[in-house]
Parts: structure tokens; sequence; C-alpha cells
């Protein structure tokens, strides 16, 4: 029932089936763990050991034959956050690394909700002024409204300044952000529905929207003239649209 989930935090196939059948059957010997799990004997052994070493199961020693026991759930997260730990102290050098080639041109295609994060990450680490032209509802969908809302607490603590051009007044005065922090102007109703291109630092990104939340793609730019070309451009049509309102 979770085999799949437990694979994706490190445990083998086997790993997770002989882990998930002690927790539904109990204290078992190795032949029922095989028998019960569908895993071959000898290779249930080796599954088992382990497991035995990850301190997610542990012996139960008699004078038949041992038998195993699981170990609580709550070690499943300790073990994950040890990973996490290992990778948080290696993770500054590895960005010193990722940083020492440049990226003066490059081109990368993020797809749904992770695609939006990895968007959100990118202007936070450029850390650049923000322009956006078109509809930012995406940022408020169900499965990442939470992130949205650390990014956008994030982003006012850097001291972003943000400049919208939004599709309508009708379509976007029931958006989660906060109006009195952005400088915004409207287009006329009708235009960029489901798009918006966004210009940070040498990023430009367009972003489609479709009826699922997999269905967004955010087509990333890396290229320092043509994202100067998209500003002088958002400059141009910021001055040419009326009712500015700057509430910065």
């Amino acid at each position: 029932m979770y085999a799949q989930i437990l694979q994706e935090i490190g445990l083998t196939p086997n790993e997770a089936k002989i882990y998930e059948t002690l927790l539904n059957d109990g204290e078992l010997g190795v032949s029922s763990i095989s028998l019960n799990s569908g895993i071959h004997r000898r290779s249930a052994y080796d599954a088992i050991d382990r497991l035995a070493e990850k301190g997610l199961i542990f012996p139960v020693l008699s004078k038949g034959e041992n038998t195993y026991k699981a170990a609580s759930p709550s070690k499943l997260l300790e073990i994950v956050r040890v990973k996490e730990d290992k990778l948080s102290a290696i993770l500054p050098a590895l960005e010193e690394q990722y940083n020492q080639k440049p990226r003066q041109q490059e081109i990368s295609i993020y797809r749904g909700v992770e695609g939006i994060k990895n968007y959100l990450r990118d202007i936070l680490k450029t850390g650049a002024d923000l322009y956006s032209i078109g509809d930012t509802g995406f940022l408020f969908s169900e499965k990442i409204k939470n992130y949205t809302a650390s990014f956008l607490v994030e982003i006012k603590s850097l001291e972003i300044k943000k400049k919208y051009i939004f599709p309508s007044a009708s379509e976007h005065l029931g958006n989660q952000l906060d109006l009195k922090t952005l400088e915004y102007k409207f287009l006329p109703a009708g235009r960029l529905e489901n798009s918006c291109i966004t210009v940070f630092g040498n990023h430009v990104v367009s972003i489609t929207v479709g009826e699922r939340e997999e269905d967004i793609v955010l087509y990333v730019i890396i290229d320092p003239s043509l994202a100067n070309g998209y500003r002088q451009m958002f400059e141009i049509l910021w001055d040419s649209l009326l009712g500015v309102i700057n509430n910065q």
C-alpha cells in the first residue's frame, strides 16, 4: 500500500515490501517474511540485513528461529532528516561549484507544481526586480499556496521591487497578492488569459496555464540581452497604460 512512497524516501523495492509486511503482520521469521512479502528467501535475507542496519527492523532472539519486528515508523522520518542534514552540510559547496560556471545563455522548461517552485526559487536567488505581465493566479493553487505565502514573505525581506500588469481589474482583485506592496496596472479585459510573462535579472519566463495544475508549463530563458529587451518593452507598455496604482 505504501511501498511506492517508501521507495521514494530511499528503500529498495524488497526493503519496502518487507518493512510493510512486518508492520501489517507483526513479528515473523524469515520463512514467513519471504512467503507473506512474495520475495525469494535469499533476497529476503539480504533485504532484512539492510533494514536492520538502517534500524527499521530488529531481531527477536529465541531458541528456535529468530524472528523480526518492525521499528516505529517515526524511524523513517529520522532517516530522512539525517539525509537532509548531510545534504545541507555540503549544499554551500555545491552551490559555489554550480555558480562557478557562467550561465550567460540557457533555455529550460519547468512543469507543474514543482516547476512553479523552481521558478520562485530562481526569483529569490537572483534578488533582482520583478516585471510581470499576465495572470498570476497559478501561484495560488491549493498545492502551492503555502509555498507562495513563504515566497512573498521572503521577497519582501529582500526588498525586491515588483511591477505587475494584470489582465483586468475584475479578473485580479480576487487574487491573494497584497496589492499594497506592488506597483501595478491593468490591461483591457480579455487579454493574456491563462498566460504570464515575467522578467527578472537575466531571466525571461513565459508561463502557460492549463485546466490542471500539471498542465502548467514554464519556458525559462536566461539571456542578458533578451531580458533587457523585454524590460524595455515592459516599460513602454507600462507608460502607455493609464490608471497607474503605486502603493509602494
